[in-house]
């Protein structure tokens, strides 16, 4: 239920802050929902869900992945994943970032099909582009840290 109000919040609000930045709501819930799909259509859940109570119920129940739209998926499956979404938010990038190397997606995944990609998020994309790694010293500082665990230290 964390979740909903959470959604209520933002709603009220029409921004939330992440890492001291203003976010509008509308950026904010497209990426919830492209991860929401990455969750449901490319079966990248692990981790997403460890928090929840009903947690059982959805390792019980039969993914049937025959749905085109993520709005077509069974209500307590969306709920579970939403769910596991904006925990991801909290805290900002921690959770965020220990999803993506769990479930080994790349820039490419995090971005694929979105076409406006907000500041914000780009700036943790980037994080996981090879090209980004190669190129800038502060990528790679940032790479080691994330690969070694150490990027809660240096949250500000």
């Amino acid at each position: 239920m964390t979740a909903i109000k959470k959604i209520y919040e933002i709603l009220d609000n029409g921004f939330l802050i992440l890492k001291g930045i203003p976010v509008y709501s509308f950026l904010f819930f497209r990426i919830v929902h492209h991860l929401c799909k990455a969750a449901y259509f490319w079966d990248k859940k692990m981790g997403l869900i460890d928090h929840e109570i009903m947690q059982h119920q959805l390792r019980d129940l039969p993914w049937e992945q025959k749905v085109r739209e993520l709005e077509d998926v069974r209500l307590k499956e969306q709920y579970l994943i939403f769910s596991g979404v904006m925990r991801l938010f909290d805290p900002y990038p921690d959770n965020f970032l220990g999803y993506c190397v769990q479930n080994g997606l790349g820039r490419t995944d995090l971005s694929k099909d979105l076409g406006i990609i907000p500041f914000w998020y780009s700036e943790m994309t980037d994080l996981f582009d090879l090209k980004y790694w190669r190129l800038s010293k502060e990528g790679s500082q940032k790479r080691d840290m994330l690969c070694d665990g150490r990027w809660h230290e240096t949250r500000t």
